[in-house]
């Protein structure tokens, strides 16, 4: 699972000095439960309105689900890379190693 694998690699990304977030349209009730059953170490953040989403193009539809999407935002808030095609089972390490490469 795509959140298990930076799960995994949380100490590397604070490391890094990276906040992770998850964001997705489900409510706060089912984060609270994903997130104990996953025992994540970052926030979920709630976009039942799916506004972020939309924002960026992490939607398929207006009323669709979120896609499978990391954006990793750079310090001084632009975009630095958008990532559609998740491996999920390395997805944390590959995105380590994406960060290490910009030093």
């Amino acid at each position: 699972m795509e959140v298990c694998s930076l799960r995994d690699e949380l100490n590397d990304f604070k490391t890094l000095e990276t906040t992770v977030y998850g964001v997705s349209v489900q409510n706060q009730e089912s984060h609270k439960k994903f997130a104990g059953k996953h025992n994540l170490g970052f926030p979920l953040l709630v976009d039942t309105g799916r506004n972020i989403s939309l924002l960026y193009h992490a939607i398929s539809k207006p009323k669709g689900n979120c896609k499978r999407i990391t954006i990793l935002i750079g310090k001084n808030g632009d975009i630095v890379q958008v990532d559609d095609k998740v491996s999920v089972r390395k997805h944390g390490r590959d995105l380590i190693d994406y960060i290490k490469s910009l030093n």
